[in-house]
């Protein structure tokens, strides 16, 4: 970075961001259609170095998860993955009070009119993790952004890591209300995992987001049990752990009642909320985390979230399609 920074010189150094972050999202989108010619076999043939998977004999949670890519479907996860049609399924359970406000949702970026938009606002893609960026009136180059945002619509994970939750995933704009918690508090976004509606850990997330509104590199996580115990061994994907305890939200019960009612359907789905100074808001809803690649450690804690995960009760379960 200093040689760049020696090249360009330091007040061209946002320019040289900008097209680095042009050319990977190019990249990606060339990965991402070598990945799409993979059948999800050997898919999960090419992940076996991250972690070891056996879908003949689940019984690990990341097992039940890649049995699930293969032998189930769910039209209602489907709407669920998406931000702008979650919004819907939200409302119809009865939290419409816990969605961010929205300024526009729009079928293309370059429909995007930043007069009409709000100083500070988020840009999000529906379909996609991590697609994100802070948008601030004056500061931020419209021109590029829209170049990154046409090509971040183009991204399906379904050819990434075979989810069939994005499969034909529409590819919407969705413009948010940033949220922001009191001066000096970084944001926490409670990550709530439930098994056949019921609540069995929330993982913490701590500086998740860039000061770009993008997903940081390092992100500070600690679990803890539906009473709110501190799980301090627990870690996925050898994330940093939070060196301190989280402090439990005073309205934490309301926050396991919704993640529990939004679940309530499906054998695993893990419900992301926010928790802004005293107000819950609605982030999303996942079904195969980090794509079934998790690599729990320790390594037992694996198998206990394997025993959460119940694929007799999908087969019996009239939101799932089972396929043999």
């Amino acid at each position: 970075m200093k040689s760049m920074e020696k090249s360009y010189g330091k007040k061209d150094m946002k320019s040289y961001e900008k097209v680095y972050k042009l050319i990977n999202a190019r990249i990606r989108l060339v990965l991402d259609f070598v990945e799409s010619r993979k059948t999800l076999e050997a898919d999960l043939k090419s992940k076996q170095k991250y972690e070891y998977i056996n879908m003949e004999n689940p019984k690990t949670f990341d097992d039940k998860l890649w049995y699930m890519k293969r032998h189930f479907f769910s039209p209602l996860a489907v709407k669920c993955a998406d931000k702008v049609l979650a919004r819907e399924y939200v409302k119809d359970c009865g939290f419409g009070e816990i969605l961010v406000p929205v300024h526009g949702i729009y079928e293309s970026i370059d429909d995007v009119d930043f007069g009409l938009v709000p100083d500070e606002c988020y840009i999000k893609c529906n379909g996609t993790s991590g697609c994100n960026y802070l948008y601030k009136k004056n500061q931020t180059d419209e021109k590029w952004i829209k170049k990154l945002f046409q090509l971040y619509q183009r991204r399906n994970y379904y050819k990434v890591s075979k989810e069939w939750v994005y499969k034909d995933a529409r590819h919407q704009i969705i413009i948010e209300e940033k949220l922001e918690e009191e001066e000096g508090e970084s944001l926490k976004d409670y990550r709530m995992f439930c098994f056949h509606g019921s609540l069995k850990v929330v993982m913490v997330n701590i500086g998740t987001a860039t000061k770009q509104g993008e997903h940081a590199k390092e992100v500070l996580r600690s679990f803890y049990t539906p009473e709110f115990e501190w799980i301090q061994e627990l870690r996925i994907l050898g994330d940093r752990a939070a060196s301190k305890r989280v402090d439990k939200p005073k309205n934490w019960d309301k926050m396991v009642e919704i993640a529990e009612k939004l679940s309530q359907p499906f054998a695993f789905c893990r419900v992301d909320l926010y928790n802004v100074t005293g107000k819950i808001y609605f982030s999303e809803m996942t079904f195969f985390p980090n794509g079934g690649i998790n690599n729990i450690k320790p390594d037992e804690w694996g198998g206990v979230f394997g025993t959460w995960l119940d694929l007799e009760k999908c087969k019996s379960n009239e939101v799932y399609q089972y396929r043999e």
